[in-house]
């Protein structure tokens, strides 16, 4: 399920907005903090800040490096709204939200075969259009391979305003529980999303400003 994991933009409302911002990431027993800043190019560099656990710490940097800093650089909310089918009615619309109810939509780099087992829910601003959160989870136990069962997907991203029109992530959790070959797994990952802040590219291009682990 990392394929839910977003590709990196750059925010636009009007103009460029370039935007500097922490993360804390917990799978629910240890914990890594990152730095997310822009270099003079507009290019995000992310850097992990401190760790409790090594092994976590070490996945994480990883995951940066193998992806180029792309599962970290996206906070727009508003990317996460082409999941959502374009022409389904709300179910509600109360108190300046409406609530959509969908199958979400993969994209080209999703997996079909397990979008199909599963449900949203999205919240919307009635006056702005822009998003403010959604919930995938499955129907059901599904098997998305041979060998595995999937018994719980939980994808949940919640969003606050920073501007009236600009709608970025304050957090983003996804927990998937199951089976491969009959061996239980399960995976968690919490992302909480602070200190939002106008880039400042000196910050960025001053290695000895941010710990950085060897790789």
């Amino acid at each position: 399920m990392r394929h839910l994991i977003f590709l990196l933009t750059t925010l636009v409302t009007g103009e460029d907005l370039n935007l500097d911002y922490d993360i804390h990431i917990t799978n629910g027993g240890s914990n890594v903090n990152l730095s997310v800043m822009n270099n003079e190019l507009g290019e995000p560099i992310v850097r992990v800040i401190n760790a409790d656990n090594v092994s976590f710490r070490d996945e994480i940097q990883s995951l940066i490096h193998n992806d180029k800093a792309g599962a970290f650089g996206n906070v727009d909310c508003d990317h996460f709204k082409k999941m959502i089918p374009a022409n389904i009615g709300a179910i509600s619309d109360t108190e300046g939200t409406k609530t959509f109810a969908f199958r979400p939509i993969p994209t080209a780099d999703d997996d079909a075969d397990i979008y199909e087992n599963l449900h949203g829910i999205a919240k919307v601003s009635s006056s702005t259009e822009k998003l403010i959160s959604i919930t995938l989870t499955n129907d059901s136990a599904f098997s998305p391979s041979f060998g595995s069962k999937i018994h719980q997907l939980s994808f949940a991203i919640e969003c606050f305003p920073l501007t009236e029109q600009t709608m970025v992530l304050k957090n983003y959790e996804l927990i998937v529980q199951g089976s491969a070959f009959l061996m239980p797994f399960e995976e968690r990952m919490k992302r909480t999303y602070t200190n939002y802040r106008l880039s400042n590219p000196s910050a960025a291009d001053h290695d000895d400003e941010i710990f950085t682990p060897a790789h």
